[in-house]
C-alpha cells in the first residue's frame, strides 16, 4: 500500500482538482492511468475514487438503440449513476447560488 498526501484546489466559479502526488501516480498499485473517468463518493470524511462501470460512462443518447438492447438490470444501474450525476451537479449549482464563491488559494 502507498500512501501520501494531496491537495484540493477550488476554482473560483467552480469545481476543482484533487492532486495526487507523482509517487503515488507511478505506484504499480495506482488503479488508474492519464485521462481516466473515475467516480467519486464522500463516504464520512473519506472521498473515494474507483473506477465506474464501462457502462455507465458512454453517451446512451447517442446510442439509443443499443441501450434498449442491454438487460434491464444494466439499464437500472446507468440510471442510478445518472440520476446521482443529476443530483449532485444540482446541489452543487444550489450551493454556488446560496453562498458566495471566494477564491482559495492552495
Amino acid at each position: 500500500m502507498a500512501r501520501s498526501f494531496g491537495r484540493l484546489l477550488e476554482f473560483e466559479k467552480g469545481g476543482g482538482y484533487i492532486y495526487v502526488p507523482s509517487y503515488l501516480l507511478s505506484h504499480p498499485d495506482f488503479p488508474f492511468k492519464h485521462g481516466a473517468i473515475v467516480a467519486l463518493e464522500v463516504k464520512g470524511n473519506d472521498i473515494v475514487m474507483s473506477a465506474p462501470p464501462w457502462y455507465v460512462t458512454m453517451n446512451w443518447p447517442e446510442m439509443q438503440d443499443a441501450y434498449n438492447a442491454l438487460p434491464k438490470v444494466v439499464q437500472e444501474e446507468i440510471s442510478r449513476y445518472q440520476n446521482a450525476i443529476r443530483d449532485t451537479t444540482i446541489a452543487g449549482e444550489a450551493a454556488k447560488q446560496k453562498t458566495p464563491q471566494a477564491h482559495r488559494s492552495p
